[in-house]
């Protein structure tokens, strides 16, 4: 496992860029999302890491980490580590998009935007295909000696750079049947502008609380004592 202190994975489409760097926090690593707002670097979300005195951290207790080129297009940082008597593992990759999910993106982003003044859509879309990069988060947790799943608290918690905003929306219709146990998703904005969309999968609830997003795995058909996952894509332009 790499030991330096720092590493960083790069998303780039188009003119712009968007990088997860990854930095040691006391005895883990943390990691924030970095996008680039017109020559300058501006973070987006950063993670909210926790103690070796919490056995449920708010965030997982990334503890050696390393990168790996999973294919010719896909990179990632892989990462495992442990808290209480339970073990996490993580993957931050890049994600290879098809036609039909930058559509996809693209239709998400505008819909927020339904209450504005007329836009030329078919202008707005091309861009948003052409920019568009995506951050696929996964997380799993093989968790020992617990009896109830109320016990556990597992999550994965971000609060918004500054001066940005977040707000959380149900997904349109059309797309909510494939995206997100809660069908919803989360706009993070500065001045009107929406900077990214997070999409919680279909295995993952997500909330806000007090201005952090809180992302957790769904414990409704959970059995304990095996592996617990879940997983959200960030979407930046």
């Amino acid at each position: 496992m790499n030991t330096s202190h720092q590493k960083r994975l790069r998303l780039k489409q188009g003119s712009r860029s968007c990088e997860a760097v990854f930095e040691n926090v006391g005895d883990r690593w943390g990691h924030r999302i970095l996008i680039d707002d017109e020559g300058v670097e501006r973070e987006l979300l950063c993670s909210i890491e926790g103690n070796d005195q919490q056995a449920w951290p708010p965030s997982p207790p990334i503890q050696a980490l390393d990168e790996h080129a999973l294919s010719a297009e896909v990179k990632a940082v892989l990462g495992v580590g442990g808290a209480g008597r339970s073990h996490w593992s993580a993957s931050f990759s890049t994600e290879v998009l098809s036609d039909e999910n930058r559509s996809e993106w693209a239709s998400l982003w505008l819909s927020t935007r339904e209450n504005e003044p007329a836009i030329r859509t078919d202008l707005v879309e091309a861009q948003l295909k052409r920019e568009l990069r995506v951050l696929f988060v996964e997380i799993a947790c093989l968790v020992k000696g617990i009896a109830r799943p109320e016990e556990m608290n597992l999550q994965s918690s971000y609060r918004v750079g500054e001066g940005l905003v977040v707000a959380r929306s149900p997904l349109p219709e059309g797309l909510s049947n494939s995206r997100g146990s809660e069908n919803s998703f989360f706009a993070i904005q500065s001045n009107r502008e929406i900077r990214a969309l997070i999409v919680p999968a279909e295995n993952t609830d997500g909330g806000l609380n007090d201005g952090r997003i809180v992302f957790s795995p769904d414990l409704k058909a959970t059995k304990p004592g095996g592996s617990i996952g879940w997983s959200y894509r960030i979407a930046v332009w």
